[in-house]
């Protein structure tokens, strides 16, 4: 496995909330974070809806 790093971002407080409850109940927030980044860019869309 490559090695990580931190990556800081900021999010309405609504969204981390959910991401925080949401997290906890499955796995931690960091491979949580990861596994939805992945499957985001494996989908090979972008946040507005269009292709890359």
């Amino acid at each position: 496995m490559p090695p990580k790093q931190q990556f800081n971002v900021y999010l309405p407080s609504e969204l981390v909330r959910c991401l925080k409850h949401t997290a906890t109940e499955q796995n931690r927030l960091s491979t949580f974070v990861e596994i939805a980044l992945q499957r985001y860019f494996e989908a090979g869309s972008r946040a507005d809806g269009e292709d890359r």
